[in-house]
């Protein structure tokens, strides 16, 4: 079976010669399409691994910028930045808000959200609340895990620039995520930390080296 072939007229010479416009066949087209699908199979493990591995540096960056951002805001507008992490579940997306206090002596009253950001799916990137599922990174950046207390995450930039929990005690931390092989299982070759220095509110970034089961700075 073969598509219909016609003819197209083309003057030579004054006259009207027909040309014979060749069509394709049914077998032709079955193997382009063959081949497209083969090329799709091959490069498909590849573009799905590139999209995990964006998924998880672009969360780890995602707060590392926020962080960062409340610091400065805290610096350059002489105001207490609070920042609030609550991660996702199954169901639901985290979120991440930095929350200018204004006077502090109102309370929650003059609370004003400045930045408010969605996490990740869980599917796609778990910010982990487990503190014994990972190491922290090695020494001197080994902080210790948040604990998660209420469920959320609450620390303050100061005006100073420093870092403090809600008990305005200073604070260090290590926050974790990963790409998940199954729901609380971490992909360890995509697995990543965040550490917050709170005397200087420096972030560093790192990946999780399997070959060395340590955390290595990016």
């Amino acid at each position: 079976m073969k598509f219909a072939r016609g003819t197209i007229g083309r003057k030579c010479g004054g006259q009207r010669v027909k040309v014979r416009q060749r069509g394709y066949s049914v077998i032709e087209v079955l193997a382009v399409v063959a081949i497209i699908a083969i090329m799709i199979a091959i490069a498909l493990p590849t573009i799905v691994a590139g999209r995990r591995i964006y998924a998880v540096d672009d969360a780890s960056n995602q707060i590392v910028d926020i962080l960062q951002f409340a610091q400065q805001r805290a610096l350059a507008e002489r105001q207490t930045m609070r920042v609030e992490l609550v991660p996702g579940t199954d169901s639901t997306r985290g979120t991440i808000q930095v929350i200018d206090q204004e006077t502090l002596g109102a309370g929650a009253a003059d609370d004003v959200v400045i930045r408010n950001e969605v996490l990740p799916e869980n599917r796609d990137v778990t910010v982990n609340t487990s503190v014994s599922l990972l190491p922290a990174p090695p020494s001197p950046f080994n902080f210790q895990h948040w604990t998660w207390p209420g469920g959320s995450m609450v620390i303050r930039f100061r005006p100073d620039g420093t870092v403090t929990n809600e008990m305005n005690i200073p604070q260090s931390l290590t926050l974790t995520m990963y790409v998940p092989i199954s729901s609380g299982v971490p992909d360890l070759g995509l697995t990543r930390a965040v550490t917050l220095f709170g005397p200087t509110g420096t972030c560093r970034s790192w990946s999780y080296n399997q070959a060395t089961s340590k955390f290595e700075e990016v």
